[in-house]
């Protein structure tokens, strides 16, 4: 948790935030790197990259990427917020717990 409070400048994005509203997120994160940008292609770039459409592009062209469609799909995984949860047992959360629990709830996540 050390890195949470050091003096330098650190842009949290979490991956449920960015689900939700990617743009938002994208424009604040350019803003306060100081990045000059159009808004329009910061819109279309986070659209593009929306885990449906980057599905649909696997399975029309994944013959022709590396290692191939199916290890592309698979990489993919869900995509769901939240869904880690599911991959623990009562051992791994308490385990998870213990090792990060204090920078997980000051994110906050719940384990």
């Amino acid at each position: 948790s050390m890195w949470l409070d050091c003096a330098l400048p650190i842009i949290m994005v979490r991956y449920e935030d960015l689900n939700a509203y990617g743009e938002g997120v994208l424009h604040r994160v350019l803003d306060e790197m100081g990045v000059r940008y159009r808004n329009e292609r910061v819109d279309r770039a986070v659209q593009q990259q929306a885990f449906d459409v980057k599905r649909k592009q696997v399975e029309l062209d994944g013959a022709g990427r590396p290692y191939g469609k199916t290890i592309q799909l698979k990489h993919l995984r869900k995509g769901k917020v939240g869904d880690w949860k599911s991959h623990f047992n009562g051992e791994q959360r308490l385990r998870a717990k213990s090792y990060f629990g204090e920078v997980a709830e000051r994110l906050g996540y719940e384990l």
